[in-house]
């Protein structure tokens, strides 16, 4: 999963840092680093941290975070993505009684081209890629026919094949034809006979 690292300063003066996801986007981390003016921020053991903030329909959101010496790890949730736009949220550190908010920081969040209710659309794809395949194997079809033609009558689509045709002199008419030359029309007529 991927992560964004920023720094965070505990002191709410400043430019707040933006963290940029799309829309309906889950699961990446985000580290933030804990500054204290110029000075990482050493987190008190036993703190708790949240990361909260408003969404663009006024509910709310609020998270558990882990953390580590000055490091807060965020990890994104869907809610927090649910709507386009930019959301204002923060980091809010307690220990004991005493809680302690940063610096706001920004979650832009760039609007999905596509809606999670929106229906999909059957696509015309697959059929036209079906109608190209068809397309080929009716052509390779029309060949092995008119291949057959050729070698059995000595024609394609009725017409005479040509002398540059592999099937010119290798066809049953052909055969047939030079057959003729090489009997007595009696001899011709006999094997006709028998061939019948």
């Amino acid at each position: 999963m991927t992560r964004q690292e920023f720094n965070l300063d505990l002191i709410p003066d400043g430019i707040s840092p933006i963290v940029h996801v799309s829309q309906y986007d889950e699961g990446q981390l985000w580290d933030f680093n804990i500054v204290k003016g110029n000075q990482l921020f050493d987190i008190p053991l036993g703190s708790s941290i949240t990361v909260q903030g408003t969404k663009k329909d006024d509910t709310g959101f609020q998270y558990p975070c882990s953390f580590s010496g000055s490091k807060v790890t965020v990890t994104e949730t869907k809610q927090m993505t649910i709507y386009a736009g930019d959301v204002k949220a923060e980091l809010v550190i307690v220990n004991g009684d005493d809680r302690i908010a940063t610096l706001n920081f920004i979650i832009r969040i760039e609007r999905a081209p596509l809606n999670e209710d929106t229906t999909i659309s059957e696509t015309m794809l697959p059929l036209i890629e079906e109608a190209a395949e068809l397309a080929q194997h009716i052509g390779e079809i029309k060949g092995y026919m008119e291949m057959s033609e050729a070698y059995a009558l000595g024609t394609i689509d009725g017409q005479p094949v040509p002398s540059t045709n592999p099937a010119y002199e290798h066809n049953s008419k052909y055969y047939a034809d030079n057959f003729v030359g090489y009997v007595t029309d009696s001899q011709y007529t006999a094997i006709s006979n028998l061939l019948s």
